[in-house]
């Protein structure tokens, strides 16, 4: 994956539109190798905020920026950020844009919008999250966000603090360059789950334990107990029915008693009933000889009734017409005065119709001249809001902008008292870069001083050992000399014999033995005299003494001499150390001495930390303070530019001619409003004429009504006055009929032995009654039948049952009886379902504890399996795992840095300090084991070739099987300087024909001359910056 081209739009100090082209033949000529410069907060870093906010969505210093957007430069409204590059997939651009409310720079952010272009095929993908476009980019280059931030954005810094910390700072740092963290969480699920598994095996166990299964004893002791109660049940169910049977007779013939008393109850009442019914029958015989005079009393009866009937109505008809009479002589009277009321309301009316018309005239005058009025005053109130809204907004202005001028002074006063802060901004880092380096290189002192301590201890060691040898030597030589001075002849013998031709003489070291061979010849000795062969032995064993003593003397003077060497060459490293640091302290006290602020050689850490605090505090401070000074300025010129939008004196003056507009409307309409309160008050007109008007309709109709009522009163009487006479014709025509029918009536009672009418009456029934006697009559007849047979029928049926007699106990003995068996068998019963329950439940529990057995065998093998999972995980914390994820990890890296750091250096290799997430470093000059080094006691640029390497090699893991050809170093040179420095600088250029393209952002000055090709980054005023360099342009092409 090349990353091909940069574009990049309002991005933190990158105002406007600026496009990096990396594709421009300078890079080519330089190898793709260039530097990223400038002070700090110049923008450098944003060119790598610009790549993965295109990519992926987000940076690595703000996670995301859907809800609150860091990076938009300050006082614009919109942002943007786009990247060309080519990878296996093809030539791509992806595009970050986000923006402001209707493009106001104090709006509210909009949603992002992403898209990926295949510039092949001129496929465009949009997207409206940072997931999708991620997952989307992921797919195409085939790295995830950390995956590229480790692959493409060198960690070198971060691996200059790894090679310092301990075991386990470098498997907290390797994890977070690596992406393993995830090891140690999965490390505690699988030990959790572990646990779970054995708390489980626990648990199962407890409760196989808890499962209670009888004894064969005890299932056959209530197997037997479930026979007896059974059989006692049997016997009292047998005893039962036959207690059932007995009280069954006994309810018969209880039965029968009663149904034999109820026939001789229902005889008697028979008997009753008839003797009752006798003067109903006499009354039955009466009533059919009234029938017999029923037709002509009911003629009569009627003809009576209609004469009473129209005498009623003819006196009720007099009643009326006297009613009536006065009721027509109220009705004449007001029909009178009715009409004399109406013909008064239509002259009114008719005289008052003139005003109203005048009046009306003046209302529709009235009507515009309001209309004007109103219309004035609401002009004029709007006027008077108008100005004092604006007279008070104007004062409000000026009192901000007075506030904001103390403010501006205040601001001002301080910014240039403390113009100095600014630059803490750029010196911050190098102090903590200066800090670092100091305590760095006061720690490799400390080891320098100890090794050399321990190397002087070895040399006066070493010193001794020479002395004590030295002795011994003079000591064999002394009694060596002495041997051969007396037994001289003896001796130049044993050594002539044991000369060889060409050796030398173990005594003179001559080659040449002519006074031994004289003296030899002089004296006759036999060579295997037992003198001899002791003498011989004692020589032999000295000379071997002797020649071991040198040996062993030239061994410690080799040691002695390199120990010198190396005493020597560790006190010159220790004054360089000791110089560094001294400069480190100049560079320091020189950067703040602008505070009168120094620091000492011996300060400590936590002293200078408070100092750098202090002036990060005060950074801090100033930068605030200015930018409260600009958005100050900006707002007090923003102020002004409102405060000259106010023309005070046009609206007062227009406020003056409202009012006069005004007084002069209300007075034209009051003049009008007085000339018609004069002629009809302040009354509607409409009002009132719908009040006469009304009054005038309601009169006609009252006179109309009177009229009417008066014509139906007159018709009435002349109706009364009919009814009247036809009443009286009517009781005339009807007497004489009447009488003939009262004779008729009273022949007929005498015939049928009646003596007055009332005594007839007394003896009709209606035609209801005279049946209900005769049925009545009739059921007496039927019961007299039914009662005589059911009694009969009883008597015998109760003689029958007695006779059968079954037992001489009562009723309740037996049911006494009968509930103690009942009880009995239901108690065994009870027993019986008991003992079943218990078989039962045993049966379920062995099948229970069968299945927990097996269950439990099961869950023992998998503990088994889980513990020794847990032993092999280690910790619950995931921590001994994570170590040894990381160790595996730091193998694998070390394989891939160590191509790098041989290459570099030609000599130097990284070893892995067995099981241990550690190393050291292996000098191919040097290869013996013992002589491998600690990264600590590096120089500055050793130490940056090993960290280079470290970086280069997470950078290929991460990145596995894509091709990264787009490499960029943030800020990796610390405090570096002088042969160190070279170092660094060189092994950079190592990397230039790796056909890979560099970027190194610094803003250190001797790296940056070191390469040609540049991309400068140049602050501005007001917070922003601008670019300069090959491939830079500032407009959209």
């Amino acid at each position: 994956m090349r990353i091909l081209k940069i574009e990049i739009e309002n991005l933190n100090s990158l105002k406007g539109y600026w496009s990096i082209d990396f594709e421009h033949p300078d890079y080519k000529k330089n190898h793709d190798l260039f530097v990223i410069s400038g002070e700090t907060g110049s923008g450098k870093t944003t060119i790598l905020d610009a790549i993965t906010l295109a990519l992926y969505g987000r940076t690595p210093r703000q996670k995301s920026i859907r809800s609150e957007n860091e990076v938009m430069t300050r006082h614009t409204a919109n942002c943007m950020a786009r990247v060309t590059y080519f990878c296996k997939n093809g030539k791509f651009e992806s595009s970050f844009e986000q923006g402001r409310a209707r493009g106001n720079c104090n709006g509210n952010l909009t949603k992002c919008e992403f898209y990926i272009k295949n510039l092949e095929t001129q496929q465009k993908e949009t997207f409206k999250t940072e997931k999708s476009i991620s997952e989307r980019t992921a797919e195409i280059i085939h790295l995830d966000y950390d995956e590229f931030c480790r692959s493409v954005m060198l960690a070198q810094g971060q691996f200059d603090t790894f090679i310092n910390g301990d075991s386990r700072k470098k498997a907290e740092i390797l994890a977070k360059l690596n992406g393993t963290q995830k090891y140690r969480i999965f490390a505690q699920k699988i030990w959790a789950k572990a646990n779970e598994e054995i708390k489980k095996f626990k648990e199962l166990k407890e409760k196989t334990e808890e499962i209670r299964v009888l004894t064969e004893d005890e299932v056959n002791a209530l197997k037997e107990s479930q026979k007896n109660f059974s059989e006692k049940t049997s016997q009292n169910q047998n005893k039962t029915a036959k207690i059932l049977d007995s009280i069954n007779w006994l309810d018969l013939l209880e039965n029968a008693g009663l149904k034999k008393d109820s026939a001789v109850k229902n005889r008697k009442l028979f008997e009753e009933d008839e003797k009752k019914f006798e003067e109903k029958k006499q009354i039955l015989l009466k009533a059919e000889n009234a029938g017999k005079c029923e037709v002509e009393y009911v003629t009569f009866k009627n003809l009576e009734k209609q004469q009473a009937e129209s005498g009623e109505k003819l006196n009720f008809s007099k009643s009326e017409l006297k009613k009536i009479e006065a009721e027509s002589e109220i009705a004449e009277k007001n029909a009178g005065d009715s009409k004399k009321q109406r013909e008064n309301a239509e002259k009114e009316l008719e005289e008052n119709s003139k005003i109203w018309n005048e009046v009306r005239k003046i209302d529709a005058e009235l009507v515009p001249l309001k209309n004007t009025w109103n219309t004035c005053l609401e002009r004029r109130i709007t006027a008077e809001n108008e100005f004092i809204q604006k007279k008070s907004a104007l004062e409000t202005l000026c009192k901000k902008i007075e506030e904001l001028d103390g403010k501006k002074q205040r601001l001002s006063v301080f910014v240039k008292e403390n113009a100095a802060d600014e630059k803490l901004q750029r010196i911050l880092p190098v102090l903590i870069q200066l800090k670092d380096s100091f305590f760095a290189q006061k720690q490799k002192l400390a080891d320098f001083e100890s090794e050399l301590r321990r190397e002087e201890q070895k040399f006066e060691k070493a010193d001794f050992e020479k002395g004590e040898i030295c002795s011994e030597l003079e000591k064999a030589s002394e009694k060596l000399k002495n041997l051969v001075n007396s037994n001289y002849i003896l001796v130049s013998t044993i050594i002539r014999d044991s000369l060889k031709e060409g050796n030398s003489c173990p005594v003179c070291g001559s080659k040449f033995h002519k006074e031994c061979e004289k003296n030899a010849k002089k004296e006759d000795f036999v060579q295997n005299d037992k003198k001899s062969s002791l003498v011989k032995n004692e020589i032999l064993e000295l000379n071997e003494k002797i020649e071991e003593g040198r040996a062993e003397l030239q061994k410690i003077e080799l040691q002695i001499s390199a120990g010198k060497n190396k005493i020597e060459t560790l006190r010159k490293n220790f004054a360089e150390k000791d110089a560094e640091s001294s400069k480190i302290i100049e560079k320091i006290n020189s950067e703040i001495l602008p505070w009168s602020l120094e620091v000492q050689k011996n300060e400590t850490e936590e002293k200078i930390l408070v100092l750098i605090s202090g002036l990060e505090s005060r950074s801090r401070n100033f930068i605030q303070q200015k930018v409260e000074l600009e958005d100050c300025v900006d707002e007090i010129e923003k102020l002004k530019i409102q405060k000259n939008g106010f023309d005070i004196e046009k609206i007062k003056e227009n406020l003056e001619k409202e009012k006069l507009e005004c007084e002069k409307a209300e007075k034209i309409y009051n003049l009008k409003r007085l000339e018609r309160e004069k002629i009809f008050g302040e009354k509607n007109v409409d009002f009132e004429e719908k009040i006469l008007k009304e009054k005038a309709e309601k009169l006609k109709k009252l006179a109309e009504n009177f009229a009417e009522e008066k014509s139906r009163v007159l018709e009435r009487k002349a109706r009364i006055c009919s009814e009247v006479e036809n009443f009286k014709l009517a009781i005339e025509k009807n007497e004489p009929v009447l009488q003939e029918k009262q004779n008729a009536l009273e022949k007929k009672l005498a015939e049928n032995g009646f003596l007055s009418v009332l005594e007839l009456e007394n003896c009709l029934l209606s035609k209801e009654k005279i049946p209900e006697l005769k049925k009545e009559q009739e059921n007496l007849e039927k019961r007299n039948l039914e009662t005589l047979q059911d009694l009969k029928n009883s008597t015998e049926e109760f003689e029958k049952i007695q006779n059968e007699k079954k037992t001489d106990c009562s009723k309740n003995e037996l049911l006494a009886e009968k509930n103690e068996l009942e009880k009995e068998i239901a108690e065994a019963n009870q027993q019986i379902g008991s003992i079943k329950n218990q078989l039962a439940e045993n049966e379920k529990q062995g099948e229970a504890l069968r299945i927990a057995r097996q269950n439990l065998e099961k869950s023992a093998r998998q503990k088994a399996i889980w513990e020794q999972i847990q032993k092999f995980i280690g910790k619950s914390t995931g921590e001994d795992f994570e170590v040894f994820v990381e160790s595996l990890a730091l193998k694998n890296l070390l394989v891939i840095a160590n191509r790098y750091v041989f290459e570099i250096s030609g000599k130097y290799t990284l070893v892995q300090k067995s099981g241990e997430v550690d190393f050291v470093v292996h000098d191919e000059n040097y290869p013996d084991e013992r002589d491998n080094r600690s990264v600590t006691n590096m120089s500055g640029g050793e130490r940056f070739i090993i960290s280079l390497s470290l970086a280069l090699g997470i950078a290929e893991l991460a990145s596995r099987n894509v091709r990264v050809d787009s490499l960029f170093l943030d800020e990796g040179f610390g405090t570096l300087s002088g042969e160190p420095l070279t170092q660094a600088i060189s092994a950079l250029k190592s990397l230039q024909n790796k056909g890979k393209m560099l970027g190194i952002i610094t803003h250190i000055d001797a790296v940056i001359q070191e390469f040609d090709q540049k991309i400068q980054a140049v602050k501005k005023n007001g917070g922003v910056s601008e670019l300069a360099g090959s491939g830079i342009t500032r407009q959209k092409m």
